[in-house]
């Protein structure tokens, strides 16, 4: 898993929505930030088609399987439209069962809203599907949005 989001200094890192510039500041200092995922010790990281990640370090302790660059590319599209359209986006957000690759929430009319976005790049059935929203709509105001692509 290359995770988006992880912590440094006390502040939150969203991997796609720092400039270059900051991402090669920060990644000048080789800093141990923590993964949200797993709290492990990681690192920055640059893709070979440029995006920003994270990295797990040795100590491990993540059980997250890889994700391709098009999962990546998704979760970092899907965070930037949901920033633009007033939502405060994570990635990598987890519940009491259920963990989503993106959650975006705002306040509307003083109602909060939720939206979970679960990129899923690969074959999966239909009662897997049934399944993950199901997890979805038993947390309270969280609504699932599921983007299914298949690869032939």
């Amino acid at each position: 898993m290359m995770p988006l989001r992880a912590f440094f200094a006390g502040r939150e890192l969203l991997a796609p929505l720092m400039s270059d510039e900051e991402w090669l500041n920060l990644k000048a200092q080789r800093p141990k930030v923590r993964l949200c995922c797993c709290d492990s010790t990681g690192y920055l990281r640059t893709s070979k088609l440029g995006t920003k990640h994270f990295v797990h370090g040795k100590d491990r302790i993540c059980n997250w399987a890889s994700e391709t660059w098009q999962h990546l590319l998704a979760k970092t599209e899907i965070v930037r439209v949901c920033q633009q359209f007033g939502y405060d986006a994570k990635t990598e957000v987890s519940g009491s069962d259920w963990r989503t690759d993106v959650l975006a929430t705002k306040t509307d009319r003083g109602k909060l809203i939720k939206l979970a976005f679960e990129v899923q790049w690969s074959p999966q059935t239909l009662e897997e599907t049934a399944a993950r929203q199901a997890k979805y709509q038993r947390h309270p105001l969280l609504l699932a949005v599921e983007q299914t692509s298949y690869i032939s």
